[in-house]
């Protein structure tokens, strides 16, 4: 028996192989019908080995290529859906990238508001030891002051005391 070495390139083109074979033996059967019913019982014997012979091969050949055609499907699905998963797994992809920018830009975050918060607090305390100073600074003017000004006291009571000198 020969067998079709050629492997067809698609489902279809296997389709269309499994269908002329087919067309192939119904026209074979058909033919061996119309003969064995007109010649004598040694060629009707002959037509039915014949059959049996070929036909049972060109059976097994067509369940085979059925079988081949499923498991082909079957690839083409599991190929498919590989590749709606890889698809998938890009935008899985952007999703991680995303999300990672994200994590940076939320540390960049945390990291200005410590800062910030940082500076309020070198701020608040800067006021209050520049109030401080202020206050400071206010009390040693209000302690020249009052030095000031009890020199002038004491300056004018000298004064008084050396001109009531001058007059007695």
């Amino acid at each position: 028996m020969a067998t079709n070495t050629n492997v067809p390139a698609s489902s279809d083109d296997a389709k269309e192989v499994l269908s002329e074979t087919s067309d192939s033996i119904s026209i074979i059967s058909s033919t061996s019908t119309n003969s064995m019913n007109e010649q004598n019982p040694f060629i009707d014997t002959l037509m039915e080995n014949l059959d049996s012979l070929f036909f049972d091969d060109l059976d097994k050949e067509k369940r085979h290529l059925d079988e081949v055609l499923r498991s082909q499907s079957v690839l083409l699905e599991c190929l498919e859906q590989e590749n709606h998963k890889f698809s998938q797994n890009e935008s899985f992809q952007y999703l991680v990238a995303n999300m990672q920018k994200t994590r940076q830009y939320l540390d960049k975050l945390l990291s200005l508001q410590r800062e910030m918060e940082s500076l309020s607090d070198k701020t608040v305390k800067l006021k209050k030891r520049a109030l401080k100073l202020q206050q400071q600074k206010q009390k040693e003017s209000m302690k020249r002051e009052q030095v000031r000004e009890r020199e002038l006291e004491r300056e004018r009571e000298l004064i008084a005391k050396t001109a009531e000198q001058n007059h007695s």
